[in-house]
């Protein structure tokens, strides 16, 4: 997995002392490995591959900034580089000798607008940015956020077992073998915290659920939180019509405070990798501190790679004064190890139990994503969470296309078992509404923060549409069927979504499909093959309900053929 940078050449106070750190040289693009975010902030500046702030802390367009930010998830707003304000003005300004740039796909990054009582674009904030300072605090963690494995935390993150909080707010988190010690801390945000481990798996379904692109992935992450936070920050004024917009280039200090008031951990394995190679080694009473991984004489590297990093690589990470200088509150939150009195052999987990009935079984196929950027994880099974409870709303209009969704649901109530077959209605969408016995999805009243028309049926906004979705079982073999409600009957309103072994589909995979129409505004399925999933239309041709009708609507289903580009 690779990020695509962007260099410039700079200049120094040895060849131009007038104006160092002014930006003289054009752009060249190069790829990283993945692992460098946690140190290569926007703006930074290198010498002979290496981080040298110490020397020019900030470019001559930066200032310094401290901002109250109410980061709730309403008061956000996620826009592309070129997105226009409510006045028709660019959010981030163009100049015209960049305006070519408006049809260059790697120019599209996306950023998140923080409001305020004025202006709701008034702190803008790099999407890489957000996601390098609150989630990617090690080359570990980065690379575990890209490859879906937040997914499926309890298998690759924490045992759930030996992970909780009491009331009084101290925790213990246990981590698996592959977590370094020196990210216990972090790691305990998510753990502690559903909005926070949320945003982290969007990371990633955001990623993988765009189609494939020779120019890669955009990377899209909110903060881990909904409190408002004094944030510190480099950044750049824009203008706009308060004149107090800011174009944020790196965050410096956030004063978030997590939910736990102190913390312990411990982990399967003591850390450490092994220089001899070994699968196995004996248990070993080594107590690392919270930077000392993989071992206490060695430091974190400040020369930027080339290559990707290997097992035998010290990982990049956090120091233990950056973390307080970052987030003091959660540096001053008291951390220790717990002592290695039952540390196992790197190679043997014990008193690991499934943490699901279903196992979940991940692979990064590089090969699968345009210049090895972000790799797609394969998903055969996940963690079965337990279900939140779901909106029930009654902004719906049960009365458009009722004539389409009701002989659907009619011909599917008729499967039975001597066609060999069944339908379970089930909900995937946080909101839903009961009619005709049984629960709909309802779409949600905004996406991306935006109230997107489709997303309503009525040109007021105000009335959510709704969609049927049926997993029908017939024989051994699970096909999921999905009827949107629509405004006019001609429009397609019936999909069909499996996978290649027919089996059941996780619902987060589902809600991502019905989001899918949401985004083309249509009944279409573009980032279906990123999940691994087929999908088809269905016509609406049958207008009679009986048992003959609903024998051929379940052929159909079964024999519908996948559509592909």
């Amino acid at each position: 997995m690779r990020i695509r940078t962007n260099l410039a050449l700079l200049s120094n106070t040895v060849d131009f002392p007038p104006e160092c750190g002014k930006i003289i040289g054009p752009l060249r693009s190069m790829l990283l490995p993945v692992g460098e975010l946690p140190r290569l902030h926007i703006n930074a500046v290198l010498h002979d591959g290496r981080l040298v702030s110490h020397k020019i802390n900030r470019l001559l367009i930066e200032e310094i900034f401290t901002r109250n930010l109410d980061c709730s998830k309403q008061n956000i707003r996620v826009v592309d580089r070129f997105q226009l304000d409510e006045q028709g003005h660019y959010v981030i300004p163009v100049r015209k000798k960049w305006e070519d740039q408006l049809s260059d796909p790697e120019m599209h990054g996306l950023f998140i607008a923080i409001g305020s009582e004025n202006d709701p674009y008034e702190t803008v904030i790099p999407a890489t940015e957000v996601f390098r300072f609150f989630y990617a605090t090690s080359d570990v963690l980065a690379k575990a956020l890209l490859r879906g494995d937040f997914l499926d935390p309890g298998t690759n993150l924490w045992n759930p077992h030996k992970t909780g909080i009491a009331d009084d707010g101290k925790a213990i988190i246990w981590l698996r073998k592959r977590m370094l010690d020196a990210d216990a801390r972090f790691l305990a945000r998510f753990a502690f915290s559903q909005y926070a481990l949320k945003q982290a798996q969007e990371i990633f379904l955001y990623a993988a659920a765009i189609g494939p692109s020779i120019n890669g992935r955009i990377i899209r992450a909110l903060p881990p939180f909904e409190d408002t936070v004094s944030m510190r920050f480099l950044g750049r004024r824009m203008g706009g019509p308060y004149n107090n917009r800011v174009l944020v280039s790196r965050l410096l200090q956030c004063s978030w405070r997590p939910g736990f008031t102190e913390l312990k951990w411990d982990r399967d394995n003591d850390g450490r990798y092994d220089p001899d190679r070994r699968e196995e080694r004996p248990v070993t009473n080594w107590g690392a501190g919270l930077t000392d991984i993989p071992d206490h004489h060695e430091q974190t590297p400040t020369k930027l790679a080339d290559t990707p990093p290997s097992i035998h690589n010290v990982p990049s990470r956090l120091r233990e004064e950056e973390i307080f200088e970052r987030f003091p509150e959660l540096g001053a939150v008291p951390a220790e190890k717990m002592p290695q009195e039952n540390a196992e052999t790197r190679a043997e987990l014990t008193d690991w139990r499934a943490i699901a009935e279903e196992a979940f079984k991940g692979s990064v196929i590089n090969g699968k994503s345009s210049w090895d950027k972000v790799g797609i994880t394969i998903i055969e099974g996940m963690e079965k969470a337990p279900e939140q409870e779901k909106e029930q709303t009654d902004a719906v209009d049960l009365s458009v296309g009722q004539a389409d969704y009701l002989t659907v649901l009619r011909l599917l109530k008729l499967f039975d078992e001597d066609m060999y077959a069944g339908a379970e209605f089930i909900t995937v969408l946080d909101s839903t509404a009961t009619a005709h016995g049984v629960q709909f999805n309802v779409y949600p009243c905004e996406m991306d923060g935006k109230q997107k028309a489709w997303l309503y049926i009525d040109k007021d906004k105000e009335t959510r549409r709704m969609a049927l979705l049926a997993e029908i079982h017939y024989y051994n073999s699970i096909r999921y069927l999905v009827e949107l409600q629509q405004r006019r009957p001609i429009e397609a309103s019936t999909l069909v979504i499996w996978n290649s072994e027919e089996t059941k589909i996780p619902p987060k995979f589902l809600a991502h499909m019905f989001m899918d129409c949401a985004r083309a505004e249509c009944a279409r399925l573009d980032s279906a093959p990123n999940f691994e999933l087929e999908w088809a239309r269905l016509h609406h041709t049958l207008k009679t309900v009986n048992r003959e009708s609903a024998e051929r609507f379940l052929v159909r289903i079964f024999d519908a053929r996948p559509i592909h580009g």
